[in-house]
């Protein structure tokens, strides 16, 4: 697949082992090596995929719903997710919902919790 990443640190952080590792570090990951050789592998494997339907199951693809509906989310640690979106806007009637149809993703997010919102009671 074709990717591409939300900003320029993204990026650089995906090509630098040290860097990723002190962003993984910086989300309180509990076994911060172990999260790192998974995002590595989750690159490879995306990178490899003609589409998200051949992401390996190992990784849990699954679409996400409330504020990031319209994104995926792949399994990095139990709680811990690389955000993914695809990256289709040039065709206005694409089906995101369809994994064999998404040959381009653009990834938010490396290494994000988005278990345990609570909403603020006002």
């Amino acid at each position: 697949m074709d990717i591409r990443f939300t900003d320029k640190k993204l990026e650089k952080i995906s090509l630098d082992e040290t860097m990723m590792l002190a962003h993984v570090k910086s989300k309180g990951v509990q076994d911060p090596a172990k999260a790192v050789f998974r995002i590595q592998l989750a690159l490879t494997h995306i990178d490899a995929a003609d589409t998200m339907h051949e992401i390996p199951e190992m990784f849990r693809p699954h679409p996400l719903v409330v504020d990031l509906y319209g994104h995926y989310g792949l399994d990095i640690t139990k709680s811990h997710r690389m955000i993914l979106r695809p990256d289709h806007d040039d065709q206005p009637d694409f089906k995101w919902e369809n994994t064999r149809n998404i040959t381009r993703v653009e990834i938010t997010q490396l290494c994000f919790d988005y278990h345990g919102k609570k909403e603020k009671k006002i």
